[in-house]
């Protein structure tokens, strides 16, 4: 699976944990649990394109890395 992939379906799990994080029949505390883990999900994301960044400029495929 490439890191765009990955990213997509991560995004698809941070739309299903903002509906149910938003449905009030599950109560304060569990509304809470899936946002907290939405913003987890959120960092996954960030995550995965920093790392697909750094992969591509130690394999040399992005040159002029700032200093």
């Amino acid at each position: 699976m490439n890191d765009k992939t990955l990213a997509e379906q991560l995004a698809g799990f941070v739309r299903i944990l903002e509906a149910r994080s938003d449905q009030q029949e599950f109560g304060n505390k569990a509304q809470h649990e899936y946002s907290v883990a939405r913003n987890l999900v959120s960092q996954a994301i960030t995550k995965v394109k920093y790392a697909a960044q750094y992969a591509a400029q130690e394999s040399g495929a992005i040159k002029g890395v700032s200093k």
